[in-house]
């Protein structure tokens, strides 16, 4: 599982990419990414349905992801 694909430098998505597709490292059952609350999220008592929204928006949305 890769956490925190929110903190990826621009420019090394694809790198990160290629670990997904299990190009670099490669694993029996491949690897799955997931946006975790963030400390603030936390400490705004984010509930774990809004995080999952807010999550399913950020890979909707983001051009690589």
């Amino acid at each position: 599982v890769l956490t925190k694909p929110d903190l990826v430098d621009r420019g090394v998505e694809g790198k990160v990419l290629d670990v997904m597709r299990n190009l670099v490292y490669p694993l029996k059952k491949g690897y799955m990414i997931v946006k975790c609350r963030g400390q603030q999220d936390i400490q705004e008592q984010l509930s774990l349905t809004e995080a999952f929204q807010k999550e399913q928006v950020f890979f909707k949305d983001h051009s690589y992801f």
